[in-house]
């Protein structure tokens, strides 16, 4: 049901913020962005995409009324409001800081078109950049406070440690360039979603496709940015910059938020290039609607109905750890299958090879495949299905 409403919400906000550009290139944007593989796939699993989408996408309206508006009551609700709006994105997500610098960008390019009213850009900017920033930063000192007791990893820990480092910060731009390219190949081209290049680099043929695709999202965006200005479309860039930057490849993930403005981007050069859109919209929709039905129905409902088949059998193994439910490992299981013991146990669960084989925390029960040999110092309790339970002796 959140989900549900998270999509409606955005549906309903992607109409109403490409409407500017025609009724039908609103449709356009909103029944593609909402009908594409990639989205469909985070709408099935409860992750935080839809709704970061949503809250963005509301954020990016309510601040742009503060560039369009003449009534300084309304100019002032708008950026109160959109504060509001931009410190609920970083929290869901904390790339949703970026909407701070598109929203300044927006007001200043406007102040300079208009050829007046900088100063007051200015301050507006600043001031809601400012309240932004508070947030975004107490939220990361949570995280951190967070990672330190959970043994988990920061957003920083990604972009500094985990992430790909070697070389140059260029190096590492330059490969981020690459992955960029990609993921715009994998949302613009439909069937392209899997897509990826694991040799060859820049020579290999779907980064030259890639290429080829992304000459016109950059192009197209230009001409949304004269076009449009708003506050979503200046979010773009820096989006996308902070995408080369974290230098990962996500199959698509990290680009999903900005399908939209790649969408409304799209249509305005097919446009500019006289390009019979009305008549190419629901074609377009139509094939990229069946191929994340296809998707659904042959890939990703089966493997979730092959998940859903272990809850039984996790369910009976835990009802076997009667203690110590926090002291719990796995060895050689899914990654399904540890999500659905930490929902039934209802505590995180260590990993052996990673956490509790270096001495890190003591556990005292062992989860695994009946083929992982146990550790010496473990007894079997219990063989239910493919899984055995073992406790220390």
């Amino acid at each position: 049901m959140v989900q549900w409403s998270a999509a409606l919400l955005l549906a309903a906000g992607l109409y109403r913020w490409a409407r500017p550009l025609g009724a039908t290139a609103a449709m356009f944007t909103a029944m593609l962005s909402c009908g594409h593989s990639a989205f469909a796939i985070y709408y099935r699993r409860p992750l935080s995409e839809i709704a970061f989408m949503a809250t963005m996408v509301w954020c990016a309206l309510v601040l742009d009324r503060v560039r369009t508006s003449t009534a300084a009551r309304t100019r002032w609700a708008a950026a109160i409001g959109g504060t509001l709006l931009l410190a609920a994105a970083c929290q869901i997500r904390p790339n949703g800081i970026l909407l701070a610098p598109g929203f300044a960008t927006a007001l200043v390019v406007q102040a300079w078109r208009d050829g007046r009213g900088m100063r007051r850009a200015l301050l507006v900017g600043g001031v809601v950049g400012f309240a932004a920033a508070a947030v975004f930063l107490a939220g990361r000192t949570l995280d951190d406070a967070r990672a330190a007791v959970d043994r988990g990893v920061t957003y920083w820990d990604y972009l500094t440690k985990i992430q790909p480092t070697g070389g140059t910060l260029l190096d590492r731009a330059v490969e981020g360039v690459r992955i960029q390219m990609l993921e715009f190949l994998r949302l613009v081209v439909p069937g392209m979603l899997k897509t990826h290049v694991r040799a060859e680099g820049w020579t290999n043929a779907n980064t030259l496709l890639s290429i080829v695709v992304s000459l016109p999202v950059v192009a197209g965006w230009r001409r949304l940015a004269v076009v449009r200005g708003d506050v979503l479309a200046w979010t773009a860039p820096f989006f996308i910059g902070l995408n080369v930057l974290w230098s990962a490849d996500q199959g698509g993930r990290y680009t999903l938020p900005m399908l939209p403005v790649i969408a409304a981007s799209l249509w305005l050069l097919g446009e500019s290039l006289r390009l019979p859109m009305r008549r190419l919209a629901l074609p377009i929709i139509a094939v990229h609607a069946t191929l994340a039905l296809g998707y659904w129905l042959t890939i990703d409902l089966p493997r979730t109905r092959a998940a859903n088949a272990h809850w039984p059998t996790i369910d009976a193994l835990a009802e076997r750890i009667d203690r110590d439910r926090d002291r719990v490992a796995v060895q050689n299981f899914g990654t399904d299958e540890v999500n659905l013991l930490r929902l039934t146990l209802d505590r995180q669960v260590y990993d052996w090879d990673l956490d509790a084989a270096a001495g890190r925390v003591e556990i005292r029960w062992l989860l695994s495949s009946l083929e992982t040999a146990l550790p010496a110092d473990f007894e079997p309790v219990a063989e239910i299905g493919p899984f055995r339970l073992a406790r220390r002796s």
